[in-house]
């Protein structure tokens, strides 16, 4: 495949005229519930139907996203967490191929699927917040206002069967945006358009790492622009190989880390809506402590993971796809594969 980007298209608008929901800022927070880690199921940078490829790990974000809605009674907190996961694979996705888009349809697409995740954010920071004050080291007065907390929280917390019904909800919103997609790409992709969707993620990290040490907006948006370029990679990787694969651990540890900084922002929030009638001025302090703390380490990581332009970025990526898909040496037993000059384009 060599085609190139033939200019935006606008047509997911039309595919969804009457189910766009409206637009929401992205408050919403990640979460750090342990669940059971998928493979992706990879690219076919090698040759192969690329757009089919991006729609199948669209469509199986969002399938995976329903299947944690239907599952929400059995066991709530990681059915939501599952479900936040998923759509941000789906908005991950998406990223790759946004510059092929028009602003028109990325944007509707963005917002369902935005819509969709806040739907239960309250519910996240309810299951998240007191699994992150129970790993803090706290001094006996502490953990006791830290118990106060969480019970007093839990009073306020929203019910399972409201839960559940904004997780159905939520669910149905997002599936308008599968056919939305499928109308919206051009009939083929090609790498080249893929590499561009993948270094303007890189880049929005970025920008965000440059304010993130003033600004607790952009600290959030830091970690879900790394988070998606984290699921990008790893969809590359699983289509390319093991070096792709090395820069995707990368910044997938410092995600991981940037999760930790999250939670313990959102902690502070949590103790400040809470913690009413409580003297919660000392375990405020623990947590602002341990919160710059690992702040700081986080930056310090993302400095270096995120240390040039989105252009340089993307030629290193490609060379490493060309690197990882290159022929085997030759041996009595065969030839290798080798990268399909299309798909490196």
């Amino acid at each position: 495949m060599t085609t190139e980007p033939d200019g935006k298209k606008s047509a997911a608008g039309a595919a969804a005229a009457s189910s766009k929901p409206p637009g929401y800022p992205e408050h919403d927070k990640l979460g750090p519930l342990p669940s059971p880690a998928i493979p992706p199921r990879g690219l076919p940078l090698a040759g192969g139907d690329l757009r089919a490829a991006i729609l199948a790990a669209f469509k199986e974000s969002l399938d995976r996203a329903q299947r944690a809605a239907d599952g929400g009674a059995s066991n709530l907190d990681e059915s939501v967490h599952e479900y936040r996961k998923s759509l941000r694979r789906a908005r991950a996705v998406l990223g790759l191929v946004a510059e092929t888009l028009s602003d028109h349809d990325g944007d509707d697409i963005a917002d369902a699927l935005r819509t969709a995740r806040r739907a239960v954010a309250a519910s996240r920071d309810h299951s998240v917040a007191p699994a992150a004050l129970a790993s803090l080291e706290l001094d006996a007065s502490n953990r006791a206002t830290a118990d106060a907390i969480v019970a007093a929280a839990r009073a306020a917390a929203p019910a399972a069967e409201e839960v559940q019904r904004l997780l159905r909800e939520g669910a149905t919103v997002a599936a308008t945006t599968e056919n939305m997609l499928a109308a919206a790409l051009p009939p083929e992709l090609d790498w080249k358009m893929l590499a561009d969707g993948l270094a303007e993620t890189y880049r929005a990290a970025r920008r965000q790492l440059r304010k993130a040490k003033r600004s607790r907006r952009s600290l959030h948006a830091w970690r879900r622009r790394t988070k998606e370029l984290s699921y990008q990679l790893d969809l590359v990787a699983a289509g390319a190989g093991d070096e792709v694969g090395g820069l995707a651990k990368r910044v997938n540890d410092v995600s991981d880390q940037l999760g930790d900084v999250v939670d313990l922002v959102m902690v502070r929030d949590f103790i400040a809506a809470n913690a009413t009638g409580l003297d919660a001025a000392v375990l405020g302090a623990a947590v602002d402590g341990a919160l710059q703390d690992r702040a700081r380490a986080a930056r310090r990581a993302g400095k270096e993971l995120f240390d040039r332009g989105g252009r340089r970025f993307a030629r290193r990526l490609t060379k490493a796809v060309r690197r990882d898909l290159a022929p085997a040496p030759p041996s009595p037993a065969g030839n290798g594969v080798g990268l399909s000059s299309e798909s490196s384009s």
